[in-house]
């Protein structure tokens, strides 16, 4: 049986119009999927991390100094996991030099990179619909 699983993707972000330059000019990440393990530490630490739980975002001072504490501490986790699973290619400087995944997890100007780094990891990482049947439809 065929599952949709690889030990290894070539992806390419949407990140700063990254998708309509050339294809030869375009940043992609090689990425690794999640251990389990690794996958479980992502999901508890960004639970309840936007909005309250009825989804409803509260923006006083005290709910904002806890989402950036909380934020502070995921993106010192997500680092940490995010250096060994993703490797930059073709992401380079206003000086042509070249930037790795540990430049995209230190600097804030990467944000929403480094975002949609860690939802393809997630996404990879986690079993599709169809893999999910199969193990529901698998006899005892």
């Amino acid at each position: 049986m065929k599952v949709s699983f690889s030990k290894k993707i070539i992806y390419t972000p949407d990140f700063n119009d990254n998708t309509t330059l050339p294809l030869a000019e375009q940043c992609q990440v090689e990425l690794t999927p999640l251990s389990f393990e690794e996958l479980m530490h992502l999901m508890e630490a960004f639970k309840g991390v936007i909005g309250d739980e009825n989804g409803d975002e509260k923006v006083d001072e005290k709910s904002m100094g806890k989402y950036l504490k909380q934020m502070r501490a995921i993106s010192k986790d997500a680092a940490e996991i995010i250096i060994h699973r993703a490797k930059m290619n073709n992401l380079n400087d206003v000086n042509g030099e070249s930037l790795s995944i540990e430049d995209v997890t230190k600097y804030p100007s990467f944000m929403p990179l480094l975002a949609d780094i860690v939802n393809k990891l997630c996404e990879i990482s986690t079993p599709s619909e169809t893999d999910t049947k199969n193990l529901k439809q698998q006899p005892d």
